[in-house]
């Protein structure tokens, strides 16, 4: 237990005070959105931020420039797949949909990893297997909203990145090598949630109960805490590393779990391709041609010096082009699509105020 107060040293300074309870539970409080970002960021850096730095690495398709093409290319093909998704040049989007209170919590929650990055690095307090290494650095707001792009597609395009990055139309010598299974990410979704009536608990009270099968290590895992503003916020839960606010908690009048659906939050398509043209394929009586664009990615060699790496990446008008597995991209058949997650501009704003409503009304009105 203990009790600390953080604070920026940019042109406007933000204020937080953070106290820590029983199994390292930080309790954040501040009077500004920023200052309560600023709070999160600088307490989740001291717990993870070895975690948040490699996936802001992964966002920015830096993981062969620091960790060479990997075993059968697998840090170029998600380099390449990132690229192909544009989550940077959506960050800039993302930003841009956001109210000013979500950005001034945004731009807090970049401030404090910053200055906790300083911090850990002056009292040498990073662990051994990353300290000095090349890719712990600072990061912009730009970064954090394209990990943030890429949070929203936890349930559709991270888990194909490997099979877009992959994704390469047959040559002279015909078809590439088909993907590998286990080159598909995630696993098998499920979690669990309760709610129990207060005429059997003990307390009189209504519980909920969050069981997320989400894994204990990784970016993927939850972190806890509890977030106040005075007369604005006052939420305890969970969050994923990276991720500003509350995603799964409670406050003094709702508590929410969630769970994964069986919706469909990316559609495979089946292209007949066009004799001889395996960039063009029938749509209807019509048929099209496919999009390309070359996208470059620096690569560290086995000899310690950097090459660049350029590829032609192609998309169809659903999206971009996959190497299925066990079926790769023929010269007669080839897959693509669509992501419903991609231009999801709502997640932060959405969870701040599911974590803000004063009744179960206001709750199923974020939603509207």
């Amino acid at each position: 237990m203990g009790h600390e107060r953080a604070s920026s040293t940019g042109d406007a300074e933000v204020e937080a005070e953070i106290r820590w309870t029983e199994h390292a539970v930080a309790h954040i409080r501040s009077s500004t959105w920023q200052g309560l970002g600023f709070g999160q960021g600088w307490a989740i850096a001291g717990d993870h931020l070895p975690t948040i730095a490699d996936q802001i690495v992964k966002v920015r398709s830096e993981r062969a420039l620091f960790h060479g093409a990997g075993l059968g290319e697998h840090h170029l093909a998600s380099d390449l797949g990132y690229l192909a998704l544009g989550v940077t040049s959506r960050a800039e989007e993302l930003r841009d949909a956001q109210p000013e209170w979500i950005r001034e919590l945004v731009a807090g929650y970049v401030d404090g990893y910053n200055r906790r990055l300083v911090e850990l690095t002056e009292q040498e307090s990073l662990p051994r297997w990353c300290a000095g290494a090349e890719w712990i650095r600072p990061i912009d707001e730009i970064d954090l909203y394209a990990y943030l792009v890429d949070v929203a597609l936890m349930g559709s395009g991270r888990n194909l990145v490997h099979l877009i990055g992959w994704a390469r139309p047959p040559g002279r010598d015909g078809p590439h090598p088909a993907a590998s299974l286990a080159a598909l990410g995630g696993t098998t979704p499920a979690s669990n949630g309760w709610a129990v009536g207060g005429d059997v608990t003990a307390s009189g009270g209504g519980i909920v109960l969050a069981n997320p099968h989400f894994p204990w290590g990784g970016e993927a895992r939850f972190w806890e805490c509890h977030l106040t503003i005075p007369g604005q916020l006052d939420c305890y839960g969970v969050s994923l590393l990276g991720a500003p606010g509350i995603q799964m908690g409670f406050n003094h009048h709702v508590a929410w779990t969630h769970t994964f659906s069986k919706g469909h939050r990316f559609t495979l398509y089946q292209l007949s391709l066009a004799d001889g043209s395996p960039t063009s394929y029938h749509y209807g009586a019509d048929v099209r041609d496919m999009t390309g664009a070359d996208h470059t990615v620096r690569v560290l060699g086995e000899d310690s010096a950097v090459h660049a790496e350029t590829r032609t990446m192609w998309r169809t008008h659903h999206g971009p082009m996959l190497n299925m597995p066990m079926l790769g991209w023929g010269e007669q058949v080839g897959f693509s699509y669509r992501d419903a997650n991609i231009d999801n501009t709502g997640i932060l704003e959405q969870f701040m105020g599911m974590a803000m409503a004063d009744d179960l009304g206001e709750f199923r009105q974020v939603f509207h």
